[in-house]
């Protein structure tokens, strides 16, 4: 396995409306990552490829959980709470864990397509998704069910900010 290096720019906003930059350096064993995602305290770092799913303490590179049944994923986000992270998966479905146990609390069907991207909203009590199925769905993560699917796109939507 490769060690990949990757130089990430965390912006913080700091007291005085301005922007900085903080540079964090990491050192990844993992074979070509294709999604990554900073929890919003900067704690953790989850990094995705084809075939696994880690969560890393941010900062000094040590694994803080094994994440089981996180094949194809294609995108991660954490809640603003920092409590939980979901990912994006090419099978249609959204799984999400526990942080930072890293513990399997849900897996949403609904898509008929990969899944493109997500997002927590409403305080983490909702998550958008969007699949190249051509439909926008949300959920209620504390229950699991779909509360609304849109599919009358005509397009692929490829990308989603809440």
């Amino acid at each position: 396995m490769k060690n990949f290096i990757l130089l990430l720019a965390l912006a913080n906003v700091v007291s005085s409306g301005l922007f900085s930059q903080d540079l964090k350096k990491a050192t990844i064993k993992i074979k070509s990552p294709v999604a990554l995602a900073y929890s919003p305290n900067n704690k953790y770092l989850a990094l995705a490829n084809s075939s696994e799913l880690q969560l890393l303490n941010a900062g000094s590179d040590t694994r803080a959980a094994n994440i089981a049944g996180s094949k194809g994923v294609n995108k991660i986000t954490f809640s603003i709470d920092n409590m939980t992270m979901a990912a994006a998966c090419e099978d249609g479905t959204i799984k999400i864990w526990s942080v930072p146990d890293g513990k399997l609390l849900s897996t949403l069907s609904g898509h008929t397509a990969q899944v493109i991207d997500l997002r927590f909203s409403n305080n983490d009590q909702s998550l958008v998704s969007i699949s190249d199925d051509k439909s926008v769905i949300i959920w209620e993560v504390p229950t699991a069910k779909l509360t609304f699917n849109e599919k009358d796109h005509t397009k692929s939507i490829r990308g989603l900010d809440v």
